[in-house]
């Protein structure tokens, strides 16, 4: 993907320290989207992943939308009023 811009993340939250697990690279994960494994273009549910974001009591939030990788960022779209969108 010439051209593109790669970012770390700000800031890494480690979910998995109290298991003695480390954080996963981020390289890992832009390598992992460069490969080209993610389902064809027109393929059924293409652009369908799961967001996973905190509540404010700091319980987990899973739900499934429609995103595309670009530039080197996930983007969706969703609304101010919806539980992922207060937690972004």
């Amino acid at each position: 993907m010439a051209g593109q811009r790669k970012e770390n993340p700000v800031e890494i939250i480690n979910l998995g320290e109290a298991d003695g697990l480390p954080p996963v690279d981020w390289a890992a994960v832009v390598d992992k989207l460069e490969s080209g494994s993610a389902p064809a273009p027109d393929a059924m549910n293409s652009r369908t992943t799961w967001l996973c974001t905190v509540n404010e009591d700091g319980s987990p939030h899973v739900t499934a939308v429609g995103a595309v990788w670009l530039d080197g960022a996930f983007w969706f779209q969703t609304g101010a009023g919806t539980r992922k969108g207060r937690n972004v």
